[in-house]
């Protein structure tokens, strides 16, 4: 029988500071708030699978919000991803990429990676994320979702694709790879056909929306 498990998605810690700063009714109340902040902020993911997290203003509110990632339930081939902007949780994507079985890309039980980072030069955070191909374990994916401004992001736009073999561990980078002002996105895996051999391609950013493999 498979569980599930619901995911904690909204302030965390920040959502309890406000109520560490004096003992009088209105910090009390904001105690209360918090609290009931922390537990409604949840997400339905299937827990059988990886669940990956980031933080980062996504806002430029000045607070860090949450990115997580995980399986649909009920649909191994999607890939949900929530954030808690202004302390709501929001879907905000689905990404056509396998998550669940024994072949999964990022370890057996079909990991999955995203980190946070300023792609196009807009003073944005943006969302990156990769995962298997589906139909193809010998592939990884690599996604972005845009972030567009006032809480609002882009379709997941298919950045690359890369030969790395999937029935192990996989790593997931970001960095200016040719020091040109633009982030890269770096991908490293096991060799296909070899698991004594590992592999690095870097996905170079060409500044237009589009991206070069390399190894």
């Amino acid at each position: 029988m498979r569980t599930y498990q619901r995911i904690i998605a909204g302030g965390l810690v920040l959502a309890g500071l406000a109520g560490l700063l004096g003992c009088d009714k209105k910090s009390t109340e904001s105690k209360e708030e918090s609290r009931r902040s922390v537990a409604e902020q949840t997400v339905d993911i299937y827990a059988g699978n990886q669940i990956s997290i980031d933080a980062a203003d996504l806002d430029g509110d000045g607070r860090s919000d949450l990115v997580i990632a995980g399986t649909k339930l009920g649909d191994n081939g999607i890939v949900e991803l929530y954030t808690d902007i202004q302390g709501l949780k929001r879907k905000i994507a689905d990404i056509p990429l396998y998550a669940g079985g024994n072949s999964g890309l990022f370890g057996g039980s079909g990991d999955l990676e995203i980190r946070l980072a300023d792609l196009n030069n807009t003073g944005r955070k943006d969302i990156v994320v990769a995962g298997t191909k589906i139909g193809n374990n010998g592939i990884a994916e690599v996604y972005v979702v845009r972030n567009l401004g006032e809480g609002n992001f882009s379709e997941p736009n298919l950045i690359g694709s890369v030969p790395v073999y999937s029935g192990n561990q996989v790593g997931l980078a970001i960095g200016d790879r040719n020091a040109d002002g633009k982030l890269d996105v770096i991908v490293a895996g096991t060799k296909l056909g070899n698991n004594s051999v590992g592999e690095v391609y870097s996905l170079i950013n060409q500044g237009d929306g589009n991206y070069s493999l390399q190894e």
